[in-house]
């Protein structure tokens, strides 16, 4: 047996009280699809549609909730590093939207297709990341329009885990599709297995834009999975009032999850609560508030305990411009109460700052650092060896010696180790020359870069993908 630490904000009675409002909200207020082909579906469903808003019965919900999976494989092209989400282990997902770059001691800078890479190629490296793609650093060097070949194409070269995709256009979301076929080979692996989740998020308070539909409902026709993110502002676009945050949340949530069920039964959905408290000095996006995590520790339950459903919490977020103690606070505080919650999937857990405008990389191995702690913790303490320990105390006895012990050289290096913060003396901290942390950082990466492979592309494979792209424009 081992103890596992892990927070709890509800009791059953709660939770149910928490969905019963819920279902209220669905029922009475709705909630607005901005899309003609998705309120069809709910039409032909036999819901209730008035202009573009849609009204669910709780029995509507339910059904949805209970289609879900609550277990489901994430496929790599790798087999060795796809992933079982729902098993209550942490699996670690990649940064998203970060437009900046911020390099130790010089100013801020826009992203460019050259980081996205570096990104990918430390993605593919780690030990303790499970998912890679995605969209960490939004490349300005490239069209916009022509962005998600060459970033498919990326992943697909340097990786070859289970891939995060983002929300873009129907004809986007299918040409990303249809690359991802020809590095998996064949529409009929896309089919058969779930390839790569896309993050999607509603028009808060209560409704789902055009561009955002198109992308549930194209992803959800070729059977891949979708992440819900309701990503709130409280005070701004949901109530201050905390639990009334979490309430119009987890409506968002599920009444995506509604339609999503309507247009493929039995699809993975992973629940995302992203919520954050509003910065009402500026009315602004905020990162760094406690009372975030407060709100999206009580999704994260109802989601766990009452619905059975998968979940990904928004997590090592900062409003901190470089990495700084302001940082390290923000993030973990973030990261440990995801950790702690139960969250199945940490997403943004992974060098980024500025409330997601910039990415830093020598803070995503830091971010790294403060993950494996977490793990370490969350892996709790065994009853196992009680008997054991007994018999040794009494061994050892009063003022006896552990250090020589034969059970402690035989255990020792199983003990947690930093991969980066310096744990020696004050005089041999003086002695070496790498003192900082961002200097031993930067040329941690520096160092983990030049070690990736050039690509994990067949010849064949890499010329069918260029050859697609061609014919799709992507270089015109």
């Amino acid at each position: 047996m081992t103890l596992n630490p892990k927070l709890s904000m509800l009791d059953r009675a709660d939770m149910e009280k928490i969905h019963e409002a819920t279902l209220k909200i669905l029922k009475d207020t709705g909630v607005a699809f901005r899309s003609e082909e998705a309120l069809a579906y709910f039409q032909n469903h036999g819901f209730t549609v008035e202009n573009e808003t849609v009204f669910f019965k709780p029995s509507q919900v339910q059904s949805a909730i209970e289609r879900c999976p609550e277990q489901f494989t994430f496929s790599a092209r790798n087999p060795e590093h796809s992933v079982l989400i729902g098993d209550k282990k942490p699996v670690i997902q990649p940064a998203s939207g970060c437009v900046y770059i911020q390099e130790p001691n010089k100013p801020r800078r826009l992203g460019l297709l050259e980081d996205y890479i570096r990104y990918q190629q430390l993605l593919q490296i780690s030990d303790v990341v499970h998912l890679v793609g995605g969209n960490p650093i939004v490349p300005s060097d490239l069209n916009p329009k022509k962005r998600h070949y060459h970033q498919i194409y990326q992943t697909l070269k340097h990786t070859d885990k289970p891939i995060i995709g983002w929300t873009a256009t129907a004809r986007q979301t299918d040409e990303m599709l249809d690359m991802l076929a020809i590095g998996f080979g064949g529409e009929a692996q896309l089919q058969s297995k779930h390839v790569i989740g896309t993050g999607i998020n509603p028009l808060s308070p209560l409704a789902y834009g055009t561009e955002t539909l198109e992308c549930v409902m194209t992803t959800a026709k070729r059977n891949q999975i979708l992440f819900v993110c309701p990503a709130a502002m409280a005070g701004i676009t949901a109530p201050l009032d905390l639990m009334g945050t979490a309430l119009m949340q987890n409506a968002e949530l599920l009444a995506c999850t509604v339609l999503i069920q309507l247009i493929n039964p039995g699809l993975p959905v992973v629940y995302c609560p992203a919520s954050v408290v509003g910065n009402m000095k500026r009315a602004s996006f905020c990162t760094g508030s406690p009372e975030s995590m407060l709100i999206n520790l009580i999704n994260l339950q109802l989601a766990q305990d009452l619905y059975h459903i998968p979940t990904r919490s928004l997590t090592g977020a900062t409003d901190a411009k470089i990495p700084d103690f302001q940082a390290g606070a923000e993030s973990m505080q973030n990261l440990m109460l995801s950790v702690l919650g139960g969250a199945e999937i940490i997403n943004e857990a992974l060098g980024t700052l500025e409330s997601y405008m910039t990415l830093s990389f020598e803070k995503y191995l830091l971010d790294e650092e403060n993950f494996r702690r977490l793990q370490r913790i969350q892996n709790g303490v065994s009853l196992i060896n009680v008997e054991e320990s007994v018999k040794l105390i009494h061994e050892v006895g009063i003022n006896g010696d552990y250090l020589t012990h034969t059970s402690t050289f035989k255990g020792f290096r199983e003990m947690w180790q930093p991969t980066l913060s310096n744990w020696e003396s004050y005089d041999q901290w003086i002695k070496n020359e790498n003192r900082d942390l961002m200097t031993l950082a930067q040329k941690r990466v520096k160092a983990l870069i030049n070690k990736a492979p050039e690509t994990l592309l067949s010849p064949s494979l890499d010329q069918e993908l260029m050859q697609y792209m061609n014919k799709a424009g992507a270089f015109s």
